[in-house]
């Protein structure tokens, strides 16, 4: 609200349901309402501007509202025409033009082909005049809901003009020095196929594409002047090609061609020239001649490929050519067609015939080979694979009265093929896939082996399951608790699975033991088996040598009376920590030198030993500890050996035979062991000099004994 008299003005935003309120002086005011919607589609305002007196009245507001919606989409090109917009095929820079009634509305879409404006709801006519492209128009009526619009033009035929001449100095451009050629034929072959004379100059309309062109003249004297090149025509307004002629040279020949009879060929053939094949400069020249053919073209290597199709025989039989050579100058060259081999079999087998046998049997079916080929062939046989169910099954035995079959065309021939199943067949349905082959297909690229399924049933015999586990009796740790993996077999020939219903007899468990199945109900297919882990768990109270035997019941859900059973043992033990192989790096070492205290820990219980903390190994010398080595693992294997070891410097030991001992236990804790009497080991070693006093001792006792023994002897003679 603006004062009239001051231009002092006041604020107010409604509600959500339209009200609103402000204190203002008795006055002359303009009021002015301004309030914008939809900002994902556009602006949709409403305006309202008056003046008024204002008074102690309610003074309600009448809105006009004024929409603008934002419209947006694409201009495009569809070159793949599978109607979306794909890579490369925006079209920038296009005028899109919005009109309604006398008023038109204009916006460009950018470098990627997105434009977008703002319009009233109205009925608009859209148009497009751009370059390369037909005029665009259609119909369309912008509201809130409707205000995409991608836009796809359609490009125009292409006008393409210029000069044919000859490059006398040969810089590509036509200037004064070159030579104008009138009567020259030129031939654009591609999305269409169109054939001119040029006068000196020529034009033409070609919708966009790639094209060779080929443009022939030749003199009253014979001799040839070539333009073969190709061209990509794109939308634009025009195509300026200037076609420069150069000096071709000929290639002419025969054509050989015999049938099936012998007889020389009399109908035409198509014969294809292509320049640089598979390169950027590839271009292709196609004449169709029969007996000889000539034909002029520019210098280049070329690949020169012939054809023809005839009736023989019953049979299409395609005759063909095809070698790469240089042209370079006039030369005469002739093409020898031969025929294109094509192999081709049927397979056949009375499926009526389908036999049902036993587990072990035998049965044979007789499959009859065609060749339905364009030439003798040789077939091979093979088997290549056996199936129960889609499943890959083992053991059968597959033969053939012949292993290879040589036929001539349209000939046939009946193999029997022997099959015997496995021992251990399952039952209904078994699939015997054979596969025939051609011996010649080295020279067909198109020939796929021919497969036969032949069916097998055999008969259902008998239900059997059984549980097998490699380990019936297993240590247990008091509190923790051991797997045993069961095998549960299925030795039944049922093709389909059967679910085999799994218990164990907790109820004969002393008191405190737990026995669990991962799996209850297992589903196995015949001849087959599937694992099952039983976790038995130990009381922490229970004692060492104490155990229980676990029950595990199995039964055939199908049938209560195929049943199995097995008992499995879990005992209570312990660990046991000893040391063992005390070694020295230096049996006899000075004072003062540092030796290497080799040791090995070992846990000779029948269960792994387990510290949360670790383990250590202490090292003492004459029971005064000098080391302390932690060994950085929670569990020691049963059985497991650990090696440790200590560098002792023997600076200051008192010389003499010292003793070495090494102990191991757990780390700031304890555990229980089957034997905690061998958890060390000792061993002496003499360090440094040994004392004198001791050799001295020794030498008086042994020249006492000495004097002792004369003595003696003395005393025996005097008696005699």
């Amino acid at each position: 609200f603006t004062s009239n008299t001051t231009n002092a003005f006041r604020t107010a935003t409604s509600n959500e349901e339209g009200a609103y309120q402000l204190y203002l002086p008795p006055g002359n005011y303009t009021v002015n309402v301004n309030e914008t919607v939809y900002p994902d589609y556009g602006n949709a305002t409403y305006i309202y501007n008056e003046s008024l007196f204002i008074t102690d009245l309610t003074y309600n507001i009448s809105l006009e509202r004024d929409v603008t919606i934002r419209v947006k989409g694409t201009t495009w090109f569809d070159k793949d025409k599978n109607g979306e917009i794909g890579d490369n095929e925006v079209i920038g820079n296009v005028t899109v033009k919005f009109t309604a009634g006398n008023i038109s509305y204009s916006t460009e879409s950018d470098v990627n082909g997105s434009y977008e404006i703002y319009l009233i709801p109205d009925g608009y006519n859209i148009t497009i005049s751009h370059p390369g492209f037909e005029l665009f128009e259609t119909e369309y009526n912008v509201s809130v809901s409707n205000c995409s619009k991608n836009i796809s033009l359609t490009p125009s035929n292409v006008p393409v003009y210029g000069v044919t001449y000859y490059d006398v100095n040969d810089n590509n451009v036509y200037d004064n020095e070159d030579v104008l050629i009138t009567n020259a034929t030129i031939s654009f072959t591609g999305n269409v196929n169109i054939t001119l004379t040029s006068n000196g100059c020529y034009n033409t309309l070609l919708p966009i594409g790639k094209y060779t062109v080929y443009a022939n003249y030749t003199t009253s004297w014979g001799t040839s002047y070539i333009y073969f090149e190709n061209i990509n025509v794109t939308p634009s307004s025009y195509l300026l090609l200037e076609i420069a002629l150069i000096r071709g040279v000929k290639i002419w020949g025969d054509i050989y061609y015999y049938n099936m009879t012998g007889e020389n060929n009399t109908a035409k053939v198509n014969i294809t020239f292509t320049r640089d094949k598979d390169t950027a400069d590839e271009a292709s020249k196609t004449i169709e001649r029969n007996a000889s053919y000539g034909t002029s073209l520019v210098p280049g290597r070329y690949t020169i490929s012939a054809s023809y199709t005839t009736f023989e025989y019953n049979m299409n039989i395609t005759y063909s050519y095809e070698e790469e050579i240089d042209i370079t100058e006039d030369m005469l060259f002739d093409i020898n067609l031969t025929k294109e081999r094509k192999c081709a079999l049927t397979l056949s087998w009375d499926e009526i015939e389908n036999k049902t046998i036993t587990q072990g049997g035998s049965v044979s079916y007789n499959l009859t080979i065609t060749n339905n080929g364009n030439d003798n062939d040789t077939f091979v046989l093979s088997t290549l694979r056996v199936t129960n169910n889609g499943n890959p099954v083992e053991g059968w035995n597959v033969s053939f009265s012949k292993s290879t079959v040589t036929l001539g065309l349209n000939d046939n021939e009946t193999v029997i093929v022997n099959i015997t199943a496995s021992p251990n067949a399952l039952a209904y349905n078994n699939t015997i896939t054979i596969e025939v082959t051609s011996q010649n297909a080295s020279r067909d690229d198109t020939f796929e082996p021919e497969t036969k399924d032949l069916v097998v049933s055999v008969n259902r015999i008998y239900d059997a399951i059984a549980i097998k586990c490699d380990e019936y009796e297993k240590w247990i740790i008091p509190g923790e608790s051991v797997n045993f993996v069961l095998s549960i077999q299925n030795n039944g020939n049922n093709n389909e699975n059967d679910v085999v219903l799994l218990s164990v007899d907790n109820d004969s468990l002393p008191k405190g033991w737990d026995a669990i199945l991962n799996n209850y109900r297992p589903s196995i297919l015949g001849e087959s088996k599937k694992d099952v882990t039983l976790t038995v768990t130990a009381p922490s109270d229970a004692k060492s040598e104490d155990y229980t035997n676990i029950r595990v019941y199995a039964m055939l859900e199908r049938n209560n009376t195929t049943v199995a059973s097995k008992v499995l043992k879990a005992v209570v033990s312990l660990s046991d920590l000893t040391v063992k192989n005390i070694t020295f790096s230096k049996s006899h070492p000075k004072i003062g030198e540092t030796i290497t205290i080799n040791a090995t820990v070992s846990n000779v219980g029948n269960v792994n030993a387990f510290s949360q903390n670790g383990f250590e190994a202490r090292f003492y010398v004459d029971d005064k500890q000098v080391n302390t080595t932690y060994i950085n693992q929670i569990t020691i294997l049963a059985g497991e050996n650990i090696s440790v070891s200590f560098e002792w410097n023997t600076t200051g030991v008192e010389a003499g035979w010292k003793t070495v001992k090494v102990s191991v236990g757990p780390y700031n804790g304890t555990l229980d062991e089957l034997n905690r009497g061998n958890n060390y080991a000792t061993k002496s070693i003499l360090v440094g000099k040994e004392k004198v006093w001791w050799k001295l001792a020794a030498v008086i006792v042994g020249i006492i004994s000495v004097m002792g023994a004369v003595i003696l002897i003395r005393k025996i003679r005097r008696r005699r």
